[in-house]
């Protein structure tokens, strides 16, 4: 591993991947904002009564297929967000940092899962000096996916500048809730070598997300071909994203000729809203 990570450096980098993705999917979940009309929630259907208004197969169909809607939104969002040319420069050489064997943590970095999943000693914050690549692209997409997409953009997007930054009505947030439900379900799953979210789903992520709104269970019951498609997308996207940085590691051809310049994006607007400045740059690192 190289110096530790810094608690500043995780904030800084946090930030920089925040405002990468944001751009990629303002819209998605800005239309989230602005529908108050829309709602997410399902549940079995029931027939209405005197005060209650009923909820019918029809309507629960129309909100399973929003919600998929909006949720493959953003899976595709994120696909077009994570390539090799779209990856900014800062954060590739973070990315490579943190994938490091023998990588100093801050210490409050790791969330309990991930410190059962990469088997750290009591009191270390260290990475194994065998660090698996499984493992590299476990610290990868809990980085991205758990941290930066599920915890912040979907779930409180009003606090990472897209929409009005005041949170929305309670429809609105449970609607949000939901599809932050699933996408950390998805990512969770794609994490694991039996393709199931238990291993690597995180009791505190859950409980931040909270209660959703309808049924959960039967929204689980009736996601099942949502959830492995957005697991499989996620899968893949990891895989290119560490394939990319790996590659970036190994010594340059033995003709001794740099690769060739590799346009990025880099950083944003002043008023934080990216579109970045592009630089070219050499795509080898020593």
């Amino acid at each position: 591993g190289g110096d530790e990570i810094l608690d500043e450096e995780i904030e800084t980098y946090h930030e920089v991947a925040r405002a990468w993705f944001r751009k990629h999917l303002k819209t998605v979940i800005g239309n989230v904002l602005t529908e108050p009309k829309l709602n997410l929630a399902v549940q079995e259907p029931f027939a209405g009564g005197l005060f209650k208004k009923g909820l019918s197969e029809s309507e629960v169909e129309t909100r399973l297929l929003k919600l998929g809607v909006r949720c493959r939104g953003v899976t595709t969002a994120l696909d077009e967000a994570i390539t090799p040319e779209g990856l900014p420069d800062p954060l590739a050489t973070f990315f490579k940092r943190l994938i490091a064997p023998s990588q100093k943590f801050p210490e409050k970095y790791f969330l309990p899962v991930e410190r059962t999943r990469l088997a750290l000693a009591e009191g270390s914050s260290q990475t194994a000096e065998d660090l698996s690549d499984e493992d590299a692209k476990f610290l990868l997409s809990q980085f991205l996916l758990t941290r930066i997409l599920c915890q912040e953009l979907v779930l409180r997007p009003w606090t990472c500048s897209i929409g009005p930054p005041i949170p929305p009505g309670k429809n609105e947030q449970g609607n949000l809730k939901i599809m932050s439900f699933l996408l950390y379900r998805a990512a969770c799953s794609a994490l694991t070598a039996d393709g199931t979210h238990g291993a690597a789903e995180e009791a505190s992520v859950r409980s931040e997300i909270g209660k959703l709104p309808g049924d959960e269970e039967w929204l689980v019951e009736h996601t099942t071909e949502l959830v492995p498609e957005m697991k499989d997308k996620f899968k893949e996207m990891i895989d290119r994203l560490h394939a990319h940085l790996v590659a970036k590691r190994r010594p340059k051809s033995a003709t001794g000729g740099k690769a060739p310049g590799l346009s990025v994006e880099t950083g944003e607007d002043a008023d934080g809203e990216g579109g970045g400045r592009t630089s070219r740059t050499a795509a080898a690192v020593p």
